[in-house]
């Protein structure tokens, strides 16, 4: 089943901030997940609302004390980006 647009639009914008180090490249060692603490998602820059959930990612990332936090379909989509950035600097494409 092909992407929407949309998700294509955040695919995108994931593997750019991989490259740019604002995302992480490889799947953290811990992951959490609750409740969405009305922050910004760090891929798509819209809040997370309490009613929905989100995913806190245990990482560094370029900037000082960020912390990644993600909805649902923004961390599915992020992990997709790590696994095909994954293959390819692996030969895999």
């Amino acid at each position: 089943m092909p992407f929407p647009q949309h998700e294509l639009e955040l695919k995108a914008l994931a593997a750019d901030r991989i490259r740019q180090k604002l995302l992480p490249s490889r799947p953290p060692p811990s992951v959490w997940a609750g409740p969405g603490s009305g922050e910004r998602c760090s891929l798509c820059d819209q809040t997370i609302d309490k009613l929905e959930t989100e995913y806190e990612l245990d990482v560094p990332v370029a900037t000082v004390n960020s912390v990644v936090r993600l909805h649902l379909r923004c961390h599915t989509l992020w992990q997709l980006e790590v696994a095909r950035l994954s293959d390819w600097t692996a030969g895999g494409e």
